[in-house]
């Protein structure tokens, strides 16, 4: 990652929604179950980005490509480069952390339970 080249960078990531930590472990469970994220036939959700465009100092607009619940949609994640540095324990790499957010439909991924409820 070169942070004054924003453009350059690639974004590829698959998140195991088993690892999913909503801070209670009964709304973890619901929200994993069948008729939300049904997570035993989707298991992963996964990103690929498309374009990344700088949008101050130590961020970014991500634009790519979400798929979840066996739905691929375009999505813009906000990203935050929140630490670029020597990573304290050997081989001594330089590691980057970064935080994102984005607002989704869940509707738009079929996925269409409690609507009255969630939104």
């Amino acid at each position: 990652f070169d942070p004054d080249d924003w453009a350059s960078a690639r974004l590829d990531v698959t998140v195991p929604l088993h690892r999913t930590d909503l801070g209670d472990a009964k709304w973890n469970e619901a929200t994993l179950a069948r008729n939300l994220l049904d997570a035993e036939r989707f298991p992963d959700a996964h990103f690929v980005s498309t374009q990344v465009e700088a949008s101050g100092e130590n961020h970014a607009k991500v634009t790519g490509n979400l798929t979840l619940h066996g739905v691929t949609r375009p999505v813009t994640l906000d990203v935050t480069l929140n630490a670029l540095k020597r990573h304290p324990l050997p081989p001594f790499r330089r590691t980057a952390g970064f935080s994102a957010t984005a607002t989704l439909s869940r509707a738009e991924f079929g996925i269409d339970a409690w609507k009255s409820m969630i939104g």
